[in-house]
């Protein structure tokens, strides 16, 4: 149980229900006390060994699927939201568990040219299957948080009215262009060959192709990065099977898109660590504006132009203790923009 009073939109009284699978680390401190650590996990993790997918499904949308799976093998209360996806194939699951199930069909999924779908626990029972692209676009949670600038004292011009929302310290993860070019962020190419038609292709996919707003922004040279040779996959493709209708047959259209929508999560990449609010779990796949503080001597401006502004919470760890509450934001900015 976790309640919290700031005076901020975060606080309340928020309940977790987890099923402990494991005590251990035990540590004898006298002969009377004894120190170990608990170990939690949501029900559902621990249900989904036990899971096997074995369905089969026919010219369904992949989104459509995973909401009948789900209907079918989880019980006791545990919703799930969908957005759609626009793909139409062939399916047949093989075995597996629910989640190595849906990050199977996830990686296949896409909207608008873009492979971009995530699953994810947004409430103690409720799931979310949603686009990157809807979460930075749609999601927003109207919070600013800040770190304020060091030129500026405690009652300089730039006041906030609670300091709740105040980074305590962050750390920053700009990009690694060695790793980029090696995971095809840059150029990735996709080599098929037809058993049936007995021919083979080749696609080249370069940055921007499936989200133009991403294009225009890049800051590079094709002429520099003639990368698509560093990331190389090839596809079996079987045209008559299945009236040709299946994942494989299609993977220009889903498979190099997916690789650089999630290559996009690791740049821009911000670790803050905030005083602990109750409600803070839901800000999770939502956007947040954070006042970034310009580290750059060449300006007087109190704030980085380009990498202030909203940013994507793509992971949350709370921190408790005698002492006090904290809570760690993993932030992503999909581009820089004035």
């Amino acid at each position: 149980v976790i309640e919290t009073c700031h005076e901020v939109q975060t606080d309340g009284y928020v309940e977790y229900n987890f099923v402990v699978f494991r005590v251990g680390e035990k540590v004898q401190q006298n002969a009377k006390t004894q120190f170990y650590v608990i170990h939690c996990i949501p029900k559902l993790f621990l249900v989904n060994q036990t899971i096997r997918v074995n369905n089969t499904f026919k010219s369904n949308t992949i989104t459509d699927v995973m909401s009948t799976i789900w209907g079918e093998y989880v019980k006791g209360g545990e919703q799930l939201n969908v957005i759609g996806c626009e793909n139409v194939s062939h399916i047949v699951c093989q075995n597996q568990t629910l989640f190595l199930t849906y990050g199977w069909l996830l990686k296949q999924a896409y909207r608008k040219k873009t492979a971009d779908f995530l699953f994810y626990q947004a409430d103690h029972s409720r799931w979310q299957i949603k686009p990157i692209s809807e979460m930075y676009d749609r999601s927003h949670t109207n919070v600013t948080i800040f770190q304020k600038p060091a030129s500026l004292r405690q009652n300089g011009e730039y006041l906030f009215q609670n300091q709740t929302y105040n980074v305590l310290n962050m750390e920053s993860q700009n990009y690694d262009s060695a790793m980029n070019l090696a995971n095809g962020y840059y150029k990735n190419k996709l080599q098929s060959y037809d058993f049936f038609k007995k021919t083979s292709s080749e696609n080249t996919f370069t940055f921007g192709d499936d989200t133009p707003e991403d294009a225009v922004n890049k800051n590079w040279t094709d002429s520099v990065f003639e990368a698509e040779n560093a990331n190389v996959t090839f596809v079996s493709k079987v045209s008559n099977l299945t009236d040709g209708n299946n994942s494989c047959n299609e993977a220009e259209a889903w498979l190099q898109s997916r690789k650089q929508s999630l290559l996009k999560l690791e740049q821009e990449n911000t670790i803050v660590h905030l005083a602990g609010s109750a409600k803070m779990y839901e800000w999770l796949a939502k956007t947040v504006n954070f006042d970034m503080p310009n580290q750059s001597d060449l300006n007087d401006e109190n704030f980085d132009r380009k990498r202030k502004g909203k940013y994507l919470v793509t992971a949350i760890a709370h921190y408790l203790n005698p002492n006090g509450y904290v809570v760690n934001l993993e932030l992503v900015k999909r581009r820089l923009e004035e």
